[in-house]
Parts: structure tokens; sequence; C-alpha cells
């Protein structure tokens, strides 16, 4: 699921006691027909969550040192049938996930362009800086040569990467193919030329 691990973590520590109660509170029309109603959860790594039952929506909140989060999500008009056909836990996060599933999915998608991004960099920035070592013995003789080098010969695994990524859409498999092939790419191109012209 998309929702972040320590907010699962979270729902997945309310104790059976709370769960009753959260089951047994009215709503109605998408808003909550008693006093607010608040409930504390303590999750495995000790850290504090409050859940709030307002009038039109429920907020959950973290209480640790680092500083509080605040994520606040409406009812829906089925959340009280949720609640009781699943459960309060997976209840309250099939709510969680439909009232936030841009900005999960924005974020789950930033950091893994994010990381992919770096793992290239450090990949294609490696292969070119031991081709620039070779400079005493090769044709290279600048790093923006190897660099040139470097994405060349990625170039053929990214466009099969892609190729791929279209029936197969598995990151860590379009990445895999990618640096392996920069890796074939760079040993071929020494096999056959040993870097001299």
């Amino acid at each position: 699921m998309l929702i972040p691990e320590e907010l699962s973590e979270a729902l997945e520590s309310i104790d059976r006691e709370t769960a009753d109660s959260m089951k047994n509170l009215s709503i109605n029309n998408q808003s909550l027909n008693s006093a607010t109603q608040s409930y504390d959860i303590v999750d495995g790594k000790q850290n504090l969550w409050e859940i709030f039952y307002f009038t039109n929506h429920w907020e959950i909140r973290s209480g640790n040192e680092q500083g509080s989060q605040i994520i606040q999500n409406s009812y829906g008009a089925d959340f009280s049938a949720q609640i009781n056909k699943v459960g309060v836990i997976d209840g309250l996060k099939t709510n969680l996930l439909q009232n936030n599933l841009p900005s999960f999915f924005l974020t789950t998608i930033l950091n893994t362009a994010i990381v992919l991004t770096t793992m290239n960099l450090v990949l294609i920035i490696g292969v070119s800086m031991f081709l620039y070592f070779t400079k005493t013995t090769s044709s290279i003789k600048t790093f923006k040569e190897s660099l040139t080098i470097s994405l060349l010969s990625v170039s053929l695994g990214t466009i099969i990467a892609t190729i791929i990524g279209l029936f197969v859409p598995n990151i860590i498999l379009m990445y895999g193919i990618e640096s392996i092939s920069l890796i074939v790419a760079s040993l071929y191109l020494f096999y056959k030329t040993r870097f001299v012209e």
C-alpha cells in the first residue's frame, strides 16, 4: 500500500478495546452525531499517536519529538459501512488512502525518481572516472571525453529498458538492464580498442 509505514504501524497498534469503541461511533451523512472523541495510540516504537473524531472529519496526529504531523480526512459516504465491514484498522487505512492518494502517490514517485537518478549518476560518474584514470595509456585525455563514452555506453541499455518497461513495468528490472548494459558496453569497448586510437 502507499500509506507511509509509520502511519500504517500506528493504525496497526490500535488495541481491541479502542477498535470496539471506534466501531460504536455514530457517523451518518458524513458527520459525527456525538461530541468530539479522541483516542491515544502508542505504536511499536513508543511514539504517541492521537486519533480525533470531529463533527465533519477525523484526524490522526503524531506527537513525537520531531514535531507534530496532522493528517485530516473526511468521513466519506460509506465510512461507517467500511469500518463495520472490514474492521476499524483496515477501514481507517482505506479511508486514509482514498482521501490522500494523490499526495501518497506523488511522494512515492518522487522518492523513486530521486533514488534512481542518484544511482544512475553514481554509476555513470564511476565508470567515467575509471575511464579517465586510463588517460596515461589511452587516447582519452579529458573527463569530458570519458563522460561522453559512458553516456553513449548507457544509451543502448536505456532504449532496451524503455521498450521492456512498456510491457513489464518493473523499475528494478529496468534499472538493472540499464546498469548491466553500461558495464558490458564499457568492457566491450575496452576489449576491442584498449582505449587507444
